[in-house]
């Protein structure tokens, strides 16, 4: 089985099967920090289609093709983050008459910050280890433990409540 740098390059190179493949090894991982980071599977299917676009149009452009995952994550995160900044634009409009002015339900999880909420699913439903998570979001190893152990705290205090 190739590696995903020996795909990258390849890819790199024009072949779409070897994109492809990448897109295949990653996609749930992509979807995962999406839907983590939006709180909502509608957003988050968009943001994995525009990443994939994206990724596609920019292959060539990727310089460390041993860090494709890393790459790919920040693709995704990057696009959550415009998300989010157009959700908080469209919720401070007026919502019409008779229309929730939020785009989901608060739940348990929904209520951390999102970067909490992504580093929550990548440890616990991708499995990675802390410094994957700092490669993957491009944020320093300290950062992933602090975010976790705030995030942990939090869940704590609402569980106990």
């Amino acid at each position: 089985m190739k590696t995903d740098g020996e795909l990258a390059r390849e890819a790199q190179s024009g072949s779409r099967d070897a994109f492809t493949e990448l897109l295949r090894r990653h996609e749930v991982t992509l979807r995962s920090i999406a839907r983590a980071k939006l709180g909502n599977a509608e957003s988050a299917r968009e943001v994995a289609q525009e990443a994939v676009y994206r990724a596609f149009v920019s292959i060539g452009s990727l310089r460390d093709s041993d860090q494709v995952r890393a790459w790919l994550g920040r693709i995704v995160a990057n696009l959550c983050t415009d998300a989010l900044r157009r959700r908080v634009l469209e919720e401070r409009r007026p919502a019409p008459e008779g229309r929730p002015t939020t785009l989901f339900d608060e739940s348990l999880l929904e209520s951390l910050e999102p970067l909490q909420r992504q580093l929550i699913v990548l440890r616990f439903v991708n499995d990675l280890s802390y410094q994957e998570m700092a490669d993957w979001l491009d944020v320093p190893l300290n950062q992933v433990k602090w975010e976790l152990h705030k995030a942990f705290e939090m869940l704590r205090s609402r569980v106990k409540s």
